[in-house]
């Protein structure tokens, strides 16, 4: 059945929940990022992380930290209870993920925005800010 409760793609929302969110019925994963729609809507409400126009579940990035929820995915690197594509400091340094950025200052395979000593001195980046 394709009615209002059924549920087209099997994410867990039905086909009536997707359509007033805005996402698509037959997709479970609507903008195509590795975390369906269920995920991305708490079950079925509309989270809109970054309050732009695009709640989660039709957003690419999330958090607006310019890492791209694909990347980020549902792990939650700092253990603050925040997945790390809803999560705006990913490894909780205290230093926005998006002033780290994806780049690997020291070369350890692991980038700044997930390193919490991303010079490699020591010295953790909570304290160097």
């Amino acid at each position: 059945s394709n009615g209002p409760l059924a549920d087209l793609d099997g994410d867990g929302l039905s086909n009536g929940v997707e359509l007033t969110l805005g996402t698509n019925p037959v997709l479970a994963d609507s903008d195509l990022d590795g975390i369906d729609d269920f995920v991305e809507t708490n079950g079925g409400s509309a989270i809109n992380t970054d309050g732009d126009l695009l709640i989660d579940a039709l957003d690419v990035d999330s958090d607006d930290d310019l890492v791209l929820d694909a990347v980020e995915g549902v792990v939650d690197s700092d253990g603050d209870s925040t997945p790390n594509f809803r999560d705006t400091d990913d490894d909780g340094d205290n230093i926005p993920t998006l002033t780290e950025g994806i780049i690997d200052t020291d070369l350890d395979l692991t980038p700044n925005y997930l390193d919490t000593d991303s010079d490699n001195d020591g010295n953790p980046d909570l304290v160097e800010g």
